[in-house]
């Protein structure tokens, strides 16, 4: 397993990361991984890795997202994110830290399934609000562990 790694992936430079037409972060240890601000026009898929920071604002996964089999230590903040044309898979994780969803539109179905939420998130939460996230295509939530619908 690779250890100590940063990966900054935006608009100006997915492209180099891509192999096969898919963005693939696999099996890395104590890693940071930035997609602030993107807008990927690409498969990414991030598996069996130990993330120490991964900052996901704004982020806009147009061909879909798959997250599985990681560990996850800071908070993560999805502000405005979702706009995915492919569907986005989170799976068999661990977040030590609270997963803000807040104001995303998710355009395709979203699953998420087997994953451990230490500090919760507000997935499902904020329902009354303004911001709350929207699923246009549905989601998807079984055998999860930890609050799912927290409020901002």
């Amino acid at each position: 397993m690779v250890e100590n790694k940063s990966i900054i992936i935006n608009d100006d430079n997915y492209l180099k990361y891509q192999k096969n037409n898919i963005i693939i972060i696999e099996g890395i240890s104590n890693v940071n991984i930035d997609f602030n601000y993107s807008e990927i026009k690409t498969p990414v898929y991030i598996k069996e890795c130990v993330i120490k920071n991964m900052y996901l604002n704004s982020t806009w996964f147009r061909k879909g997202f798959v997250l599985e089999n990681c560990i996850v230590l800071n908070d993560i903040n999805h502000e405005m994110g979702g706009h995915n044309y492919s569907e986005i898979h989170i799976h068999n994780n661990i977040f030590l830290g609270f997963f803000d969803f807040f104001d995303c539109h998710f355009f395709e179905r979203m699953t998420v399934n087997n994953n451990i939420f230490i500090k919760g998130t507000n997935l499902i939460g904020n329902t009354c609000k303004g911001y709350k996230n929207i699923f246009d295509k549905g989601l998807e939530l079984y055998e999860n562990i930890g609050r799912l619908n927290e409020e901002n």
